[in-house]
């Protein structure tokens, strides 16, 4: 994951630093598809390949974790993307698909991190507007590739969440209503072995309970007896 996310954003500076210096500036307003044309067409393919492999790598993560609603999510973002590496950028497909891909992922990461606190989600919500006033509304191109790296990193943070253990969100939510301290709670189990100790006690109790059936008997027999029907005389 981590040697694809590299190598995607080098290719994509390699991209906007290679040929004319005079075109750059230009380049730089390109959407990201747009490298798929012209001289440069080479690494526009290879940016597209480079984020199916890492859509590819999240999923596979994302199975392994039984996380299956999200890998519906993006798998389904996957299937856009790849929609949109194939046709040609004056596609109506294309066009929808590319739309579908950045709003899919943005409604998505905002659904994750709302578990974990407002700051994080409300960062999330406001770094497109943030995005557009830190580029000076340069253009689309230059906004679409940023957030596209910026997706990339988000990725790559989940990835390494996966793979550390954290699986679910809920796990935490659920730790917070359980304990004041925000942990999960220790499970406790009682194990129960025969030995001695317990032989003992159920002897006694074997006791207890033989004392208590023979003290029955002898006071049926004693209220059962006819010398015992009426009191002794007066002499």
């Amino acid at each position: 994951m981590k040697l694809a996310s590299l190598a995607f954003v080098a290719v994509l500076l390699i991209a906007h630093l290679a040929g004319d210096p005079g075109e750059r500036l230009a380049r730089l307003a390109l959407p990201l598809s747009m490298f798929r044309h012209g001289s440069y067409g080479f690494f526009g393919c290879l940016l597209f390949g480079l984020l199916l492999v890492i859509a590819g790598l999240m999923l596979s993560r994302l199975h392994r974790a039984c996380l299956h609603g999200d890998a519906c999510v993006l798998g389904v973002v996957t299937t856009f993307l790849l929609l949109v590496a194939v046709t040609p950028s004056d596609n109506g497909f294309h066009i929808f698909g590319s739309f579908a891909v950045l709003a899919l992922l943005f409604c998505y990461y905002a659904a994750v991190l709302h578990g974990e606190g407002a700051v994080w989600m409300w960062g999330h919500l406001a770094f497109p507007v943030l995005l557009v006033l830190g580029t000076r509304c340069h253009s689309y191109g230059l906004w679409q590739k940023s957030l596209i790296v910026y997706f990339v990193l988000a990725v790559n943070v989940q990835h390494w969440m996966l793979s550390r253990g954290r699986t679910t969100l809920s796990a935490t939510r659920r730790g917070r209503h359980d304990s004041p301290g925000g942990h999960l709670r220790r499970r406790v189990v009682y194990v129960v072995e025969t030995g001695q100790s317990w032989s003992r006690n159920s002897d006694r109790q074997a006791d207890r309970t033989h004392t208590y059936m023979a003290t029955a008997v002898k006071a049926r027999t004693l209220i059962s007896s006819p010398d015992s029907s009426s009191p002794p005389g007066l002499g």
